[in-house]
C-alpha cells in the first residue's frame, strides 16, 4: 500500500517488489531496463498491469519495471504462480497488479542524489474542486554510471573509464476524477522520454 511505498527505499517500481520473496530483478547493468521473474520464471511469462493495462513489450513480452515512479503508485499486488485461467498465456509465471496513485492526492516533492552520479527530481500536485479531482505531475531522472576502473594483469593492466552507460529519463502525466451516472469518470495521459547509453 502507499504507507509501505513511502517507507520503503528506491525511486521505481523495480527498486520496491525486489524485496519481495520470490521475487528477483534482472537487468543488463547500470540504466538498463529491469525486467522481473517471479519463482523462477522468464521475464516473458510474468504479466505487468497498470490500471488493468497491459505494460509488456509485444516482442520479447516482458515488462520494463524501471520506467514506472514509486511516487506515482497507490498500491502493487504480487500474485506468483500460473494466473493463466484468469489473465491469459503472458501470465505463465505470475502477475503484477499495480494501481496508480488516487487522482486529487496530496502534494508532494521528491529530490534525490546517489551513486554512479545518479540523480532524481519529482513533484505531484494534487486537488479537489467541488467534486471534482486532478492531478498533475513530472519527474526527471539521470544518471551518468560513469567510473574508472583497472584491469587485472592478465586483462592487460590498465586503467579506464567506463562510459556510455547513461540513462535519462524525463516523464509528466495529468489525471482527472469526476463524479457521473453513479460512477466516476477517470482519464489519465502521460508522456515519457527516456535515452539510454
Amino acid at each position: 500500500d502507499r504507507a509501505t511505498l513511502e517507507r520503503t527505499a528506491g525511486s521505481t517500481l523495480a527498486d520496491v517488489i525486489g524485496a519481495i520473496p520470490s521475487v528477483v530483478i534482472t537487468d543488463e547493468g547500470a540504466g538498463s531496463a529491469r525486467r522481473v521473474s517471479i519463482r523462477g520464471s522468464s521475464a516473458g511469462q510474468v504479466l505487468v498491469l497498470l490500471d488493468g493495462v497491459p505494460l509488456n513489450d509485444p516482442i520479447t513480452g516482458s515488462g520494463d519495471l524501471s520506467t514506472i515512479r514509486k511516487e506515482l503508485i497507490e498500491s502493487i499486488a504480487v500474485l506468483p504462480g500460473s494466473q493463466s485461467a484468469r489473465w491469459g498465456a503472458r501470465a505463465l509465471g505470475g502477475v503484477i497488479l499495480i494501481t496508480s496513485r488516487r487522482t486529487g492526492a496530496e502534494t508532494d516533492l521528491t529530490l534525490g542524489v546517489g551513486q554512479l552520479g545518479t540523480r532524481t527530481a519529482a513533484f505531484n500536485l494534487g486537488r479537489t474542486m467541488r467534486s471534482a479531482r486532478i492531478s498533475i505531475g513530472a519527474a526527471a531522472r539521470g544518471a551518468d554510471n560513469s567510473f574508472e576502473f583497472t584491469l587485472p594483469p592478465a586483462a592487460g593492466s590498465r586503467n579506464g573509464v567506463r562510459e556510455n552507460a547513461d540513462a535519462h529519463s524525463v516523464d509528466a502525466f495529468m489525471a482527472g476524477a469526476h463524479p457521473l451516472l453513479g460512477g466516476e469518470l477517470q482519464v489519465r495521459s502521460a508522456i515519457q522520454r527516456e535515452e539510454r547509453g
